[in-house]
């Protein structure tokens, strides 16, 4: 196995590199945009000691890993579904919303496929 070079300063060999080496990219200006963008995403994580320092205080790092925010935004999710059930905004929630829109939608449709005729009022 032959060993890789940098092609741009600071940049290692990937995938996008691989496939410039073998003809598939045309240019080494797309390669270096590609390996630019993930570069750029790893200094930034590095970067944010603050966030790296937060998330380093949930437990379970070791053996759960990154399905260790799993509980948290399960979570979430239900305390967003009890809010979309339960809080009224004015005088409806989130379902009454949904529920007469999808009233509303059926209703369209049977009149588009002629299930119901609207009477016209008669002239005065």
């Amino acid at each position: 196995m032959r060993r890789s070079h940098n092609i741009c300063k600071g940049h290692v060999r990937s995938p996008c590199l691989r496939l410039f080496s073998k003809g598939y990219l045309k240019s080494l200006q797309t390669v270096c945009r590609a390996t630019a963008c993930t570069s750029l995403l790893a200094s930034m994580f590095n970067r944010s000691k603050t966030v790296r320092d937060l998330l380093s205080f949930v437990p379970g790092k070791r053996r759960l890993g990154a399905y260790r925010f799993l509980p948290i935004f399960f979570c979430i999710g239900g305390v967003m579904e009890w809010i979309m059930i339960n809080v009224r905004i004015g005088h409806e929630t989130f379902y009454d919303v949904y529920r007469r829109k999808k009233s509303e939608r059926e209703h369209q449709q049977k009149i588009a496929d002629g299930l119901i005729v609207l009477k016209e009022p008669a002239a005065k």
